[in-house]
């Protein structure tokens, strides 16, 4: 069985992978990880896989990133504040805004409890979550 992985050895593999290959090789090792779990992983399968689509992400490896994100919505946990906005904001890198737009409506319909869904939403380019101020009650 491997090492349990800390939140800090994903950070220092993504400070030290600085080619392409380093990359692919991180996500795929963190992809395995996601896979077959160990008890005393600080993060969650979800996590991993979020973690894992950012390496595919630095080597513009899209459809990768997608098909990983993908899985981590349906992977055991949560990767914060949603691991759905993860996927929106991949969509919409890859040009896919049809997809992305369905998925934003998906989590907005289901209320998510953190406010940073919304606000990542709208980092992320969903401008639908932004609220129009009312000007009439303006002094």
């Amino acid at each position: 069985m491997r090492e349990p992985l800390t939140y800090e050895d994903v950070e220092e593999l993504e400070a030290v992978s600085t080619t392409a290959q380093q990359h692919v090789d991180a996500a795929d090792g963190l992809s395995r990880a996601a896979r077959e779990p160990h008890p005393d992983d600080e993060l969650s399968p979800a996590d991993l896989l979020v973690a894992a689509a950012f390496h595919l992400r630095e080597v513009g490896d899209a459809e990768q990133e997608i098909a990983t994100l993908r899985a981590a919505v349906d992977a055991e946990g949560d990767a914060a504040p949603d691991t759905r906005v993860w996927l929106h904001g991949a969509l919409l890198h890859a040009g896919r805004t049809g997809e992305a737009q369905e998925l934003a409506a998906e989590i907005r319909r289901s209320r998510p409890s953190s406010p940073d869904v919304p606000r990542t939403l709208v980092v992320h380019g969903d401008h639908d979550q932004v609220v129009p101020v009312d000007q009439s009650r303006r002094l």
